[in-house]
């Protein structure tokens, strides 16, 4: 340094860090540890010695440089020789953290290094405690070791602080002390809490160390609401106080220990001002249900339903503690993150109680006491984290965070239910299939299927009827899920009142495929209305319309064809037959109004002319099945008698359905039922004169032709008359 010889310094320097790897290697250990701590002072003392000598040249600039070199250097060199010698029950690795500590602060103070040098050593007592954490008992002299940790934890503290107040702009060393500190006993929590007797003095007292250097810091802070040196204090403090409640209140009562916590962190915000004090609340209310979560409130859920008691309390005194927090904060002006993150948590909470309640209520318990059925606690789950979502999203909020807690919890629910209440735990078609035998609870229409499926229909409806014009992506998801759930509860709820109360028990019924067909009708119909009601919205206009045609072809291929029980692929005998053919009129009348209801605008003109053709085709249908039902009865796929009244019958009724359309269609100038008129009487006539004429005999063939004959005149006449006034179609 004398000589201003930069190079020669940084061979030294190299030939030293030789020096340690061969001591390391023989076992030496306070000869290594002295190497590693001489090394970088005689390093610092050579930049300062020079730097006071001689002007400020090359020379001075290239020497400043060595301690820096110097000290990574050597914490990286404590890093890979640390683990060795506490294989000799030594403790000369950890205590060289101190000296490294110390050797850096006085590199910043005096000879210009950046702050961020802390973090050398920083680093490397940190990445020492997680190899302590991963050794634990095995390495000897733990206990040594231990307590070298906590010397090395307390000289990087307080020198941190010692360089934040002697100069505010070494803002970075506080902000290095104060994370490493939390970090590392963070991780050694363990070993550091059998130090002492009680272990949580040890965290009390560093908690007290922290809070002193955090109020120092305030005391000389210009601005304490943005000071971000405080703010890595008070959080590395309010880690030690928290490891000091973990080690004095393990299991059952650490959820609660942690909610006072957050209450007294949120209670010095709302009197100091500080900065980290309620972020600090908040993390510790993410503490407290964390800890909820643990193994010991789990392990107290697995006992069964006589610890149900226990768990509320524990999680209502929680979830209290963490809304007394969010009260207090949210008295405090500028901290919408951390209020927005404590009512939030406090919400979770509360669900996370309700959840294990349930699932303590679903465990069986006494000699003939019945468990809380899956489905069932599935349902309650989905309408709990539906409502909260609800809640949160009319709420708002000021922040990005509070607006998206709402969608998230919808989503959450939405999810939960449609995924597992829908296609899991479904009791007719679930793909767990161990649930499927088990019967439904509750009584029809106000039972679990109801619960778990038109309860988050009509939150969800609500929720999209409120939204639809503020917010219309989350309103339209919103129906979109609710259209789902009503689907699910349409199906299911069907089939649990042709089924119950299991639902697996036997086939698919005539009047019940009918039912489905009407669900889907009742279903487009309403949500059509809906619509209308809250015009404006054009992504659930065109949602309404593509429903409509989805109802339109399910119900057609219903009624037309699956739930035909003369020519259908069930092949049973008609069981209910009052019920069906009621069914069968009010899917017919629902198709003629959804006929009506489309109107005549462009886009669902296409849907108001299909669902009038499938309408006709369904009563022409319906038509036909009562001629079958009043000559067989239920066994209506007895084989058909060629030459019989019936087929008579057939014939003079299709005529007259052929008439009556056509007669329609000519009143009202449609076309379609034109059409449909004149296909009805060209099927007849080709009937009449293909089949009647070769298989009737008598008085029965001459009536079809003069029954058909006078038909076909009063169809040719009524549509002259009725269809040559106006040139266009009428409204």
């Amino acid at each position: 340094a004398a000589r201003g010889w930069a190079r020669v310094g940084a061979f030294t320097l190299a030939c030293a860090g030789l020096g340690v790897a061969a001591r390391a290697t023989v076992g030496d250990g306070p000869g290594s540890a002295t190497l590693v701590t001489v090394t970088p002072a005689l390093a610092m003392v050579a930049a300062w010695v020079r730097a006071r000598r001689g002007p400020a040249d090359a020379a001075v600039g290239a020497l400043a440089k060595l301690p820096l070199i110097a000290l990574i250097g050597a914490s990286v060199l404590w890093v890979c020789i640390a683990p060795g010698i506490w294989q000799d029950a030594a403790a000369e690795g950890p205590v060289v953290g101190a000296l490294l500590v110390v050797l850096c602060a006085l590199s910043v103070r005096f000879v210009g290094a950046p702050a961020m040098i802390m973090a050398a050593p920083a680093v490397a007592v940190t990445m020492l405690a997680a190899a302590r954490l991963v050794l634990g008992d095995r390495a000897p002299g733990s206990e040594a070791v231990s307590q070298s940790f906590l010397i090395t934890v307390g000289a990087l503290a307080g020198a941190s602080l010692a360089l934040v107040l002697a100069d505010r702009r070494r803002i970075d060393a506080a902000v290095i002390g104060a994370a490493a500190t939390a970090l590392v006993l963070t991780l050694l929590r363990a070993p550091l809490s059998q130090i002492l007797t009680p272990g949580w003095s040890v965290f009390v007292g560093v908690a007290t160390l922290l809070a002193v250097g955090a109020a120092l810091i305030a005391r000389r802070s210009a601005d304490r609401r943005a000071d971000m040196a405080l703010a890595a204090w008070v959080a590395a403090a309010a880690e030690a106080v928290g490891l000091a409640l973990h080690t004095a209140f393990p299991g059952l009562p650490e959820p609660v220990a942690y909610g006072v916590l957050a209450v007294a962190l949120a209670s010095l915000a709302w009197r100091l001002d500080w900065r980290g004090l309620a972020e600090s609340s908040a993390i510790a209310g993410l503490a407290s249900f964390a800890a909820l979560l643990g193994p010991a409130v789990t392990a107290a859920a697995l006992l069964g339903h006589a610890q149900a008691s226990t768990v509320a309390v524990v999680g209502l005194a929680a979830t209290a503690a963490q809304a007394a927090a969010w009260f207090v904060i949210k008295t405090r002006r500028g901290e919408t993150v951390s209020t927005d993150a404590l009512s939030t948590l406090a919400l979770i909470s509360l669900l996370l109680t309700a959840f294990l309640v349930l699932r303590l209520w679903g465990t069986p318990h006494g000699a003939s006491a019945a468990a809380l059925d899956a489905f069932t606690e599935a349902a309650l789950r989905t309408v709990l984290v539906l409502v909260a979502g609800l809640v949160l999203t009319l709420r708002g909020g000021a922040t990005a965070f509070a607006r998206a807690r709402g969608p998230v919890f919808l989503t959450l629910g939405a999810a939960h239910g449609l995924l597992v209440g829908g296609a899991v735990l479904n009791p007719w078609f679930g793909s767990a299939t161990i649930f499927r035998s088990a019967p439904v609870f509750g009584p029809p229409l106000i039972d679990a299927i109801t619960l778990a499926y038109l309860a988050p229909t009509v939150l969800l409806a609500t929720l999209a009827w409120r939204q639809a014009k503020s917010r219309p992506v989350i309103a339209g998801a919103a129906a979109l899920a609710g259209g789902a759930f009503a689907v699910f509860w349409a199906i299911t709820e069907i089939r649990r009142l042709f089924h119950n109360p299991v639902l697996t028990n036997g086939g698919l019924d005539y009047a019940e495929a009918i039912a489905y067909a009407v669900a889907a009708l009742v279903f487009a119909l309403g949500l059509g209305r809906l619509v209308a009601a809250r015009a404006g919205v054009q992504a659930a206009h065109g949602a309404a319309v593509a429903l409509g045609w989805a109802a339109l072809v399910v119900s057609g291929l219903l009624i037309i064809d699956v739930a035909s029980p003369w020519w259908g692929p069930i092949g049973t005998a008609l069981d209910q037959p009052a019920l069906f053919f009621a069914l069968m009129i009010a899917a017919v009348g629902l198709t003629a109004v959804l006929a009506r209801r489309a109107g005549p605008s462009p886009d669902t003109r296409a849907l108001a002319e299909a669902a009038l053709a499938v309408g006709v085709v369904e009563a022409f249908v319906l038509l036909t099945l009562i001629i079958r039902f009043a000559f067989h009865g239920v066994a209506m796929r007895t084989p058909l008698v060629e030459a019989s009244a019936e087929t008579w019958t057939f014939s003079a009724a299709w005529a007259l359905f052929g008439v009556a359309v056509l007669i329609a269609g000519a009143r009202t100038r449609h076309q379609t039922l034109r059409w449909l008129g004149l296909a009805a009487l060209l099927g007849t006539t080709l009937k009449v004169f293909l089949f009647d004429m070769a298989r009737l005999n008598g008085v029965i063939r001459a009536g079809s032709f003069i029954v058909l004959g006078a038909l076909l005149i009063v169809a040719a006449l009524a549509a002259r008359r009725l269809g040559g006034g106006a040139e266009t179609p009428s409204d």
